[in-house]
């Protein structure tokens, strides 16, 4: 869910020293983003699930963890009116960074780590927001205005 902020694992991997099928030993991209030129076969070798070549050594990009977190949570929404809650919230100013939802099907069994969350066993749309704790606040409450045609969402804070 978070990869429409952060992007995937893929777009971290700066540079790769590898070997190949035939056993050469080889280097790619490089240790700082700005070092990265030409093809960039560290993306491609990062999809090539070890087809390609073995990585012996990476080098990632790495990012800041937000200072807050604030999560809405949305009960009960069927999967059209969760896809148009998703797109209002990420269509909006707010700056979301991460949407998912789990349709009631999906909790059949019972999901280790999500607490109370669940309540009923219905379906749970999920939006987070990330930043300073004063505009990740204020996002939310802003975006909660915006999803309550959708019905009441719950707060997280902090998750």
């Amino acid at each position: 869910p978070r990869r429409i902020r952060a992007g995937g694992a893929r777009d971290h991997l700066l540079g790769a020293h590898a070997v190949s099928g035939f056993g050469d030993s080889f280097k790619t991209g490089g240790k700082v983003v700005k070092n990265v030129t030409g093809y960039d076969l560290c993306k491609l070798l990062a999809g090539s699930w070890g087809t390609l070549s073995v990585m012996t050594e990476v080098t990632l990009k790495v990012m800041p963890k937000p200072e807050a977190e604030r999560t809405l949570l949305l009960r009960g929404l069927d999967d059209a009116a969760a896809n148009k809650a998703m797109t209002a919230a990420l269509g909006s100013p707010f700056d979301v960074s991460g949407a998912a939802h789990l349709p009631k099907s999906a909790f059949r069994a019972k999901i280790e780590g999500l607490g109370d969350l669940l309540g009923e066993g219905e379906a749970l749309t999920v939006l987070r927001l990330e930043g300073i704790i004063a505009s990740a606040a204020h996002r939310a409450g802003s975006l909660r205005e915006l999803l309550a045609p959708f019905g009441t969402a719950t707060l997280v804070e902090d998750v």
